[in-house]
């Protein structure tokens, strides 16, 4: 699934009205309900922002039917295929929220009770927060940031400072350390201080960016060992299937699908032609089977593409003006993702695709806004 990483690949967008984020979620059992504030080891009880609001059950969701979750402004809402207007089932009052591809759990950054918010999109003091929204139940995790799942959406990755952030525009100054944190589990350090970014979940291993050499990835064993390099920057990874068997990179008018043995990287890669366009926004399929994302001409236009190692890329008709944040369903055979309704300008539109047997892909709209949207979980029988 294609994320929000430190240093992205340049992706020009159309103008239009908003800012769309790519997030996933699916299925899992919540976990308990706090009677009284979670505690940090060490620290003292802290309430996320937004806990203590009632927190309204997802709407039953009759069988067959294709649901939609997405973050309305700071609420997050459902909505079924064919109804009217959606339903809110909680409001964190923040837009900083990653999904889990795979499971009911969500990972938010909020700042610190009594802490002013910083300016812009960064937090002086971020606080990151675990919340099931089946069980309403709220996990504090402590202070950090950038939060990442992985494919099964089980864990987060995320960055934590070792000062409170001071920034600077898209700069922020100050050391960082890569951290894993599990709901129901302490979080733990697999990285020293250091000027680290993180990128992309390779199966069992994470990818990270390190300022000591921008020439070179560094893929991360969870317990801190076995760290080496792969030959291929960090400016060019796209991302990794969730399976880790494959990275994606991209250069000017092509991408490579390359095989990974054990992290490392193999001879075995397929290059694809992207002509003059790139490859923006997107993500892979629950089964690392595809990537669903929008193919970017020099013009600005863009429509979604499928991409696959042995078939390579081909588009989809009926999807112009795509723009991304694409969010696949558990079986891998429907997506959704944001494109410009084109019948009423400056409003943006869901679109819902499917694949059918025999390969045809048919994508049609389904609502529209004009701001404020971004998709976090596609369900479907």
């Amino acid at each position: 699934m294609r994320h929000s990483l430190i240093l992205p690949v340049l992706i020009l967008v159309t103008a239009v009205v908003g800012a769309v984020y790519v997030l996933g979620l699916r299925n899992e059992p919540g976990a308990l309900r706090h009677p009284s504030p979670p505690q940090q080891p060490g620290g003292s009880p802290t309430w996320p922002r937004g806990a203590r609001t009632p927190i309204a059950s997802p709407p039953a969701v009759a069988p067959g039917s294709v649901a939609l979750t997405y973050l309305e402004g700071t609420r997050i809402v459902t909505r079924a295929r064919g109804q009217r207007g959606g339903r809110t089932i909680a409001d964190l009052h923040t837009a900083d929220i990653s999904a889990s591809p795979a499971s009911n759990w969500i990972a938010y950054v909020a700042p610190q009770i009594g802490v002013a918010p910083g300016d812009g999109d960064f937090v002086h003091k971020p606080r990151l927060h675990f919340r099931n929204l089946a069980s309403g139940s709220e996990l504090s995790i402590g202070v950090g940031f950038s939060p990442l799942w992985d494919g099964a959406g089980t864990r987060i990755a995320y960055m934590a400072p070792d000062s409170p952030r001071s920034c600077d525009g898209e700069t922020c100054a100050g050391a960082v350390r890569v951290m894993v944190a599990a709901p129901g589990q302490l979080a733990r350090p697999i990285t020293p201080f250091g000027r680290l970014h993180l990128l992309a979940w390779a199966g069992d291993r994470l990818l990270v960016a390190d300022d000591k050499d921008l020439t070179r990835t560094t893929s991360l064993a969870l317990d801190g060992s076995a760290a080496f390099s792969i030959p291929v920057p960090p400016s060019e990874i796209w991302d990794a299937s969730p399976d880790g068997s494959l990275l994606l990179s991209v250069t000017p008018g092509r991408l490579y699908f390359t095989t990974l043995v054990g992290g490392h990287t193999t001879t075995g890669v397929r290059t694809v032609s992207l002509g003059s366009g790139i490859l923006g926004d997107g993500s892979w399929s629950a089964g690392s089977g595809r990537v669903a994302g929008v193919l970017r001409e020099p013009d600005g236009s863009g429509h979604m593409a499928l991409l696959t190692p042995d078939r390579g890329l081909f588009l989809v008709g009926g999807t112009e003006g795509a723009m991304g944040n694409v969010v696949w369903d558990s079986a891998g055979s429907r997506f959704a993702y944001v494109g410009v309704n084109e019948g009423h300008r400056g409003r943006l539109q869901a679109m819902l695709c499917r694949l059918r047997p025999g390969g045809q892909t048919v994508c049609k709209p389904w609502f529209s806004w004009l701001q404020g949207v971004s998709l976090l979980r596609l369900t479907s029988p």
